[in-house]
């Protein structure tokens, strides 16, 4: 072993190993600190009780400029050594050597105290740089991987212009309107959001449309004034941030009550009107409301379709069986469609005489216009009576 080198009380020795490479080591006081070899730059453990040291490496700076614009900086840049080429009988060439940046590990802990956390990568600002701040690192604490900063922000730059930034809990695009997640050929296969909730409040939460954020769509817990794990849909006019306007629960479809002293917003469901026309007279689309049906057996009905006012209930609603339609006014349950009122043949009566006084012709005309008002009056109980099956009458 030679010294090759002495200045400020770091010392530089060469060795060739038992293997024939070239060794270098580097000492202060005594103590190797650092070795290079064939294969890696190697920092030594700190003594005990003692923090280990950082290795740094830096690149000259750009020079001062005598005139205009200062110059440059230089990079930094890590090459490893390229694989061999390929050789006759071998179609594989060499794997190329890695590049490696190995931190130093923590101390061991004394007395069952936890090891000492284990050192980063950094790249560092230049200049004017506070230690864990102006920096970009990376680690392994063996289980996991991680890359960060002590800034507020950490950009991802492509085409060396910067894409999107992550703040401390947002990551956002650099443009507004412009980037996307995925595209037609690399979809995500699908998003999870969080919740708006009493006990996990999420007042921002959910998927926002518009660039006035005029649209929302989002997942409600159990905060007060909405009804129990429902979904929220929001929408405002144009440049106006959206307002809760229908909630979809397990059960029901719900409008929002209006502020104070404001009518409740009127709800269109409205299908498509006919193109225009030149040779078929096209009509307007259909608005089908399909309920569910019953077993194929058994005495099962269809679910009811209804119309009602708030609180009120219903005022119209249908349903059916397999094999017949059903409907109902103002609360009552359905009934099937009423089949014909049955009618009595009218009597052919002579006429009245021409006496005075005027009277019938025979006992039995007069018996005949009887039996015609006693027939009106069944008919009159009868539909009276299917009436109020459908609710129309109390």
């Amino acid at each position: 072993m030679s010294a090759i080198d002495q200045a400020g009380g770091l010392d530089l020795y060469a060795a060739f190993a038992k293997s024939g490479e070239l060794l270098f080591s580097f000492t202060k006081a005594g103590v190797t600190v650092a070795k290079v070899d064939d294969a890696a730059i190697t920092a030594y453990a700190g003594a005990n009780d003692a923090v280990g040291k950082s290795v740094y490496t830096t690149y000259q700076g750009g020079g001062t400029s005598t005139s205009g614009a200062g110059k440059a900086a230089g990079d930094a840049y890590f090459t490893g050594g390229a694989g061999s080429a390929a050789v006759s009988g071998v179609n594989v060439g060499g794997t190329g050597t890695s590049i490696v940046l190995t931190p130093g590990a923590g101390g061991a802990g004394f007395g069952g105290g936890a090891a000492g956390a284990a050192g980063k990568v950094a790249v560092r600002a230049p200049t004017g740089y506070s230690a864990g701040v102006d920096e970009v690192y990376l680690f392994d604490d063996g289980s996991q991987s991680f890359i960060g900063t002590g800034q507020t922000r950490l950009y991802v730059m492509v085409g060396n212009a910067s894409s999107y930034y992550f703040s401390a809990n947002a990551i956002i695009p650099m443009g507004n309107n412009s980037h996307y997640i995925g595209d037609a050929g690399n979809a995500f296969s699908g998003m999870k959001l969080g919740e708006d909730s009493t006990t996990i409040p999420r007042t921002n939460s959910g998927l926002y449309l518009g660039l006035g954020q005029e649209a929302r769509l989002r997942y409600e817990k159990n905060s007060t004034g909405y009804p129990a794990s429902c979904l929220i849909l929001g929408v405002s006019a144009s440049g106006t941030a959206s307002v809760d306007r229908l909630a979809l629960s397990a059960g029901a479809i719900t409008g929002f009550a209006g502020a104070a002293d404001v009518s409740g917003s009127d709800t269109t469901i409205g299908t498509q009107s006919g193109g225009a026309h030149t040779t078929n007279n096209p009509r307007g689309g259909n608005l089908t409301f399909q309920m569910g049906a019953p077993a194929a057996t058994g005495t099962g009905v269809h679910g009811y379709f209804s119309i009602g006012v708030g609180a009120l209930g219903n005022v119209v609603q249908f349903g059916g069986t397999n094999t017949a339609r059903a409907l109902g006014f103002f609360g009552v349950t359905p009934v099937i469609r009423a089949t014909a009122l049955t009618v009595a043949s009218v009597y052919a009566w002579a006429g009245a005489t021409n006496v005075v006084p005027w009277g019938f012709a025979s006992e039995a005309d007069a018996n005949a216009i009887v039996s015609v008002l006693q027939n009106v009056v069944t008919r009159l109980n009868e539909a009276e009576t299917r009436l109020k099956a459908y609710g129309l009458f109390i």
